[in-house]
């Protein structure tokens, strides 16, 4: 078992839209507590959002009276095919982040390190285009 530092917080805006962000275990158990497994899959639909870059909702094609069953039969967002080769590493890392199971989500140390890796290669990739 992992040690987790967990926080009950029963905060519950009217508008139920925020349930989007939730991991599956919060969607099903309200008071499963958040954690840094459950904060990690919330970071891991922010991440969808920035590869999105269009502003779209989360889940926005799924109606919040599905969305616990959607997000529990392990549906998650489409991440775009058309990423330049350097950001396959970062599509990686978002599907491990919003994986089913809290424990294979990672953790945020190993998170921000793999990030740092990834703009490197980005810089890398982008100082060899203009060499060419």
């Amino acid at each position: 078992m992992t040690d987790r530092n967990t926080t009950n917080i029963s905060i519950e805006p009217a508008d139920p839209e925020h349930k989007r962000w939730y991991c599956p275990q919060r969607l099903v158990h309200y008071n499963y507590p958040c954690d840094e497994f459950s904060d990690i899959y919330s970071l891991a639909i922010v991440f969808w959002e920035i590869a999105m870059g269009t502003g779209k909702i989360p889940y926005s094609e799924v109606d919040m009276y599905y969305l616990k069953k959607h997000v529990h039969q392990k549906n998650r967002n489409k991440l775009p095919n058309d990423i330049p080769s350097w950001a396959s590493s970062y599509k990686t890392l978002v599907e491990r982040m919003w994986s089913h199971e809290p424990d294979h989500r990672g953790r945020i140390k190993s998170i921000v390190k793999e990030l740092s890796m990834l703009m490197e290669k980005k810089e890398h990739s982008l100082t060899v285009r203009s060499i060419i």
